[in-house]
């Protein structure tokens, strides 16, 4: 949990202050049995009334006092945890911004949300436990320990045999927990992977009608989270009851024994009574131990998740170069660039070429050569394994985000629409501009007809992602929200893919009018990208051709055979472009 010491360090003061608290309250606690006994031993005993009113009105103020402290320091306590939790949160969730798209893919979903969730939750509990329950337990066992010794040094020998053997199962309890708790957490992060996986797949599911399967699949999961807490819950059980045992066999013991001292004369009903009450609190406090280790065994459990997510280097470092102090330009260079996903196969292999400022590019390969990897190096979502990309003279890992995203359109493979309005999803493209800009983004990805058909227009609202909008009026809406802030360099991938031939047309020609934007456009098809500049073709990695329509016509087989298919000249090639 050491990562998570600078958090405490922050409420450090507040810490200190709810301790008082907790200390007054201790103390007023343990004051209680020793005034007990002063008013049985020298009040009732002595049937002197002054005496009884005395000792009652010093139990009720202690009570007071003790309630003042544990009313401040519960505040505290509660104010603090959950400040904690929510910085935390935050920092965790800022933390995940900063990762690659790869770093974040090899974590399960499940698992992310059950860290920003349930995980963040116990660490919580465990820092209002430690201010409200874990500090006052030492005090209040070793302030009985010393109550017991002044009111008589024969009960020593029993709490010498007793606190030993209590300590003893204590650790054995810590040594078995800390592994169950660990479990259950696995357990709550495959349902959690599950769940969400059938939420995202549950078209699918339906198409295939797997309904049987996957509740089967839940089912098993759910029973295997079902028997690991039952495990757990049994074995942490047994040691409360064995403590409690221990003690109440030291309470009989000493009563047993204190009959004789009674009678004797040597010490005072009182003050057996208040070594009995010393010996609850004494129970009491190795009981708030035992509830405070619970929660400190799956609060360390989810630290150490937490601090996972935190010991990640981000692949991708912001840049530092603001696009104020640079001349940025369109342009485009890969210089012997090469990228690989962790230790699989490179996935781009030395791709070294030029696009300059205004240029339209057309990327076309089969699935899995590399093009949408290719686009994502570009905007820096990924980083290159080897090699050097620049925009203008600049190396695009030097530039700051900001400016890079200012600098970019991007419109991903897959279309993401948020919860909210039309113009709510277009801000995220630039906000504060007037609706005119909105409608004239909206125009060049012709969507505007639509929306302006639409009741609410500009205000209608979507569902997630989009669900209630067509998959072509998904990807129009999107290039719209790339175009809304006027980028320099535009990148789409496979983002025509559901529009038709006449839409699609519409939308190249209405890009091709802002002179000055270089374009690059991943397509299947060689009629997507026939009338753009210049065709790159991807094949395993590596660029097979790059040239004009007409130059790769004559140059590159593939191309001219998926051109020619297209058209109906030939039997359709077999290539899975």
């Amino acid at each position: 949990m050491k990562p998570l010491i600078k958090y405490f360090k922050k409420f450090i003061w507040l810490f200190v202050i709810a301790i008082l608290f907790l200390g007054i309250e201790t103390i007023s606690d343990l004051m209680q049995p020793l005034l007990l006994s002063k008013l049985v031993d020298e009040a009732i005993s002595t049937m002197d009334m002054n005496l009884v009113r005395y000792y009652g009105l010093l139990m009720l103020l202690a009570t007071a006092i003790g309630l003042i402290g544990a009313l401040m320091r519960n505040w505290i306590s509660t104010y603090v945890s959950y400040l904690f939790a929510k910085e935390l949160r935050e920092t965790l969730f800022e933390k995940l911004l900063s990762l690659s798209i790869t770093q974040v893919e090899e974590i399960d979903r499940g698992s992310l949300v059950t860290r920003l969730t349930s995980d963040i939750n116990f660490v919580q509990q465990f820092v209002n436990g430690t201010m409200r329950i874990l500090m006052k337990a030492p005090l209040l066992a070793i302030g009985s320990f010393f109550m017991v010794l002044k009111l008589d040094s024969r009960f020593l020998k029993v709490y010498l045999v007793m606190v030993p053997i209590i300590f003893c199962i204590t650790f054995i309890q810590i040594r078995l927990g800390f592994p169950l708790y660990s479990k259950i957490q696995k357990s709550v992060d495959q349902i959690n992977q599950k769940t969400m996986e059938f939420l995202g797949g549950i078209t699918a599911v339906r198409a295939f009608d797997r309904f049987d399967y996957e509740q089967e699949t839940f089912i098993e999961l759910s029973d295997d989270l079902r028997d690991v807490n039952t495990k757990t819950l049994r074995i942490m059980a047994i040691f409360s009851p064995i403590i409690m045992l221990i003690i109440n066999m030291s309470i009989v013991y000493v009563i047993y024994l204190g009959k004789d001292w009674v009678f004797s004369g040597e010490i005072g009903a009182g003050q057996i009574i208040a070594f009995t009450n010393y010996m609850t609190q004494f129970f009491f406090a190795m009981s708030m131990i035992s509830r405070v280790f619970n929660i400190f065994v799956r609060a360390k459990s989810s630290a150490e998740r937490i601090n996972e997510i935190f010991d990640m280097k981000a692949d991708v470092q912001l840049g530092e170069i603001l696009e104020k102090n640079i001349a940025l330009k369109s342009s485009l260079r890969f210089e012997k660039v090469s990228f690989q996903y962790g230790n699989g196969r490179p996935t781009l292999s030395n791709l070294n070429f030029n696009i300059t400022e205004g240029e339209s590019i057309g990327i076309l390969g089969a699935t899995g050569a590399g093009k949408t990897t290719l686009i994502q190096l570009m905007n820096r979502i990924l980083l290159p394994t080897k090699g050097e990309i620049y925009i203008g003279d600049t190396p695009i890992k030097d530039i700051q985000k900001k400016s890079l995203s200012d600098l970019m359109g991007y419109v991903p493979q897959k279309t993401v629409l948020f919860t909210g309005s039309i113009l709510e999803n277009l801000e995220w493209g630039k906000r504060g501009l007037s609706i005119d800009n909105y409608k004239n983004a909206l125009n060049e990805a012709s969507a505007l007809d639509f929306v302006e058909a639409m009741p609410h227009k500009l205000n209608t609202k979507l569902g997630k992602n989009g669900v209630n909008v067509s998959g072509g009026q998904k990807q129009r809406l999107s290039i719209a929200r790339a175009l809304v802030h006027e980028p320099k360099i535009l990148l789409l991938d496979h983002s025509t893919s559901a529009v038709d031939v006449i839409t699609e047309r519409y939308i190249k020609d209405q890009l091709k009018k802002r002179k000055n934007m270089t374009l690059l456009l991943i397509a299947q098809k060689a009629s997507s990208v026939r009338d753009l500049d210049r065709i790159m073709i991807l094949e395993n990695g590596q660029i097979t051709a790059f040239d004009t329509h007409q130059q790769l016509l004559s140059s590159s087989e593939i191309y001219k055979d998926l051109y020619e298919a297209e058209m109906g000249k030939e039997k359709p090639y077999a290539s899975t472009i």
